[in-house]
């Protein structure tokens, strides 16, 4: 019969001697970048009738040009995975997270030299 205690994990390094502590600030920036990610995808979808009317465009117009987006984001995870296959996945997280901080201050920026 199966108990429900749990067993302390063991890594191949504890066997040693040599104990690292769990990295949970890898976990918590995962996260994140999972929640801006999502948030930043659903967004636009959620203000389509906003969108539509701020551009002097039909609802079905702004949401064809969303829907390009979500093309766009299909195509390059399908390519992402053959292109960089080889490079650490790390540096790859790190340049794509730059990338979404650098987007995200570009649109920032945009946004408050438009406002009058």
């Amino acid at each position: 019969m199966a108990t429900l205690v749990a067993k302390p994990v063991t890594r191949p390094d504890t066997a040693k001697g040599d104990a690292t502590p769990p990295r949970w600030s890898a976990v918590y920036a995962m996260a994140l970048c999972s929640f801006v990610l999502v948030a930043s995808e659903f967004l636009p979808v959620s203000l389509l009738s906003p969108i539509a009317k701020t551009l002097r465009l039909t609802e079905g117009q702004a949401g064809q040009a969303i829907a390009i987006s979500g093309v766009f984001a299909v195509v390059t995870s399908l390519s992402f995975s053959v292109l960089l296959g080889r490079i650490d996945r790390r540096r790859v997280v790190l340049a794509l997270i730059a990338m979404l901080i650098v987007s995200g201050i570009m649109v920032r920026l945009r946004r408050a030299t438009s406002c009058s």
